[in-house]
């Protein structure tokens, strides 16, 4: 049954190449939707962590936010892009939704978030089958204006940092070897990313989020495609990380976040947020 869907997924996506309503992710997200809600098994893989219920309502709020998006788009401006179209999801500080598997994105440099709604819209990300959420995040992306995605990050940056909580349970001791030997190189001693290098920033990110980024990685859901330079370096890094790595790390990365994260506010100005 999984192969039969994707099979008729993948017929489904090539017939409606060339429409061109196609080219604002509607289509794309409705058949999407449509399958997963149907019942067809599609994500079984994301249902691990996401039940029916849970999925029905990630997908309603996906099409509110692109709904709030072309609406936008259709009128030609900016304005406040974050309140109308990412708030939805995200948050009204940007914190996040564990029930729709949104990650907190606030304080996150306006350069990151624009390279990934750039990778969205391009479909760098969020083309895999099994990437529901990255899939809704594509349609919305390609709903929103170069201006509007200047206006949100610009918003979204200046949002103070939540610092990531060791939901997780991991042992930091254990992760802290693991952080310095896979993910230190690119992503800063304190977590924060580097813009020369394109690694975004980590303490912030919420520790389930980036659990299901790294199994992403590693299933080649995520940075398989040859032009996503960036994504590559992730999964090979991913996959060499094994499952009993993945909780340590990510407590460690927690630990960095409860050590650092009010200096970051402090540094950019932000005088709330942080523990």
């Amino acid at each position: 049954m999984y192969v039969y869907n994707v099979m008729r997924l993948n017929r489904r996506r090539e017939a409606l190449k060339s429409d061109t309503c196609c080219r604002c992710g509607v289509c794309w997200l409705l058949m999407v939707l449509g399958m997963c809600l149907s019942g067809a098994g599609l994500f079984a893989q994301e249902g691990k962590k996401e039940d029916v219920l849970a999925i029905k309502q990630i997908s309603e709020e996906a099409v509110k936010a692109m709904a709030a998006a072309k609406k936008g788009a259709a009128a030609g401006g900016s304005g406040d892009v974050y309140q109308r179209i990412c708030m939805n999801c995200h948050g009204d500080k940007g914190q996040g939704n564990v029930q729709l598997r949104t990650p907190s994105i606030a304080g996150l440099p306006d350069w990151y978030i624009m390279a990934q709604l750039k990778k969205f819209k391009s479909r760098l990300r969020g083309a895999h089958e099994k990437d529901l959420t990255g899939a809704q995040m594509h349609a919305i992306a390609m709903s929103l204006s170069e201006d509007q995605m200047k206006s949100a990050a610009e918003i979204i940056t200046r949002m103070p940092l939540i610092a990531t909580q060791n939901t997780l349970k991991g042992d930091a001791a254990k992760g802290m070897y693991i952080y310095m030997d896979f993910c230190m190189a690119c992503h800063r001693y304190n977590g924060s990313g580097e813009v020369a290098l394109r690694s975004g920033q980590l303490v912030g990110l919420q520790d389930w989020y980036m659990l299901g980024q790294l199994e992403k990685f590693r299933a080649g859901i995520r940075g398989a495609d040859r032009k996503d330079e960036d994504g590559m370096r992730m999964r090979e890094s991913a996959s060499r990380l094994r499952d009993k790595d993945l909780a340590n790390v990510l407590a460690y990365i927690a630990q960095l976040a409860q050590q650092y994260v009010g200096e970051l506010n402090a540094a950019a100005g932000k005088t709330t947020g942080g523990k």
